[in-house]
């Protein structure tokens, strides 16, 4: 329906949206598809908010697929925001 009216920014939504559905089924490649299609969307719209909130999408699937859990992932993001460790006098 999006489409057919021409609004880009709203077939995008939709297509996300769709990909969000079948993260959640467990169906990641069929997920990734979807995002990727609303990706391209988003960066010929030009809108970085969602190309950026589209993009954690896919970065979560891709770490399912490789088998990361969320714990390893919240971990790694403590780690990373952790202010350096002191050199040793």
């Amino acid at each position: 329906m999006q489409r057919q009216r021409g609004d880009r920014a709203g077939e995008a939504a939709v297509l996300r949206d769709i990909g969000l559905v079948y993260a959640r089924l467990g169906q990641n490649q069929r997920a990734e598809s979807y995002c990727d299609l609303a990706l391209s969307i988003y960066r010929e719209l030009g809108n970085r908010e969602a190309e950026k909130s589209t993009l954690a999408t896919l970065t979560s699937l891709d770490n399912r697929r490789r088998g990361k859990s969320k714990v390893k992932l919240e971990g790694q993001i403590e780690m990373a925001s952790s202010p350096p460790l002191s050199p040793p006098r």
